[in-house]
């Protein structure tokens, strides 16, 4: 659902006041944070897990830490994936945010009455992906006209592999990774897949 939907604004440009904006502004940037402590200290417990393998000399007792290791990774990713959609929802309220501080300015211009045009879900694709200049009232119309002066175009995750997770406590026993290094390895591997998902 998107963040205008869920705030019930079928015409955002009239019906969101600043205020209301501001206040679903910081909201947002608390679930972020919040958002990223947990994925911490879920890593922090990767990395502890990571380092107590090495004291398992079984391949059963291998196989239940790489298990748990899949466990926590997967619970990583849908952290990693919630903190992809507050921070779109973020940038789409940051930029209305600065489009509403400069209503009169816009008015003024035309501006507004072009936006007002736009498709809802139209006008929050675009705000997601766009940066909207606050250095002045010039800069902003002249952003916002070239915009409306043209067409504006229009996730999941994967299971992690338990035999990725396998090959690098391997790796580590070989003294080719620390247990710090094989965390890393991890994150990096399960980031480079969410941007390959998000992008589909």
């Amino acid at each position: 659902m998107s963040i205008f939907s869920r705030l019930h604004a079928r015409n955002p440009l009239d019906s969101m006041k600043l205020g209301d904006l501001r206040k679903a502004e910081a909201q947002l940037r608390y679930q972020i944070q919040t958002t990223l402590n947990d994925r911490s200290a879920m890593e922090e417990q990767i990395t502890l897990l990571f380092s107590e393998s090495l004291a398992i000399a079984d391949d059963v007792g291998t196989a239940i830490c790489a298990m748990r290791i899949q466990a926590i990774s997967e619970s990583w990713q849908l952290k990693a994936q919630t903190c992809l959609n507050l921070e779109r929802d973020l940038q789409v309220l940051s930029n209305m945010i600065a489009i509403k501080e400069q209503e009169k300015t816009l008015q003024r211009s035309g501006v507004w009455k072009k936006l007002q045009n736009i498709d809802p879900d139209t006008l929050e694709e675009w705000l997601a992906k766009s940066s909207i200049s606050t250095a002045g009232q010039r800069a902003l119309v002249n952003e916002l006209s070239e915009i409306t002066s043209e067409h504006i175009s229009q996730s999941g995750t994967g299971s992690v592999d338990e035999s990725y997770i396998r090959s690098l406590i391997s790796e580590m026993r070989t003294g080719s990774l620390s247990s710090d290094s094989a965390g890393t390895k991890l994150f990096s591997n399960l980031s480079s897949e969410q941007l390959d998902g998000s992008s589909h």
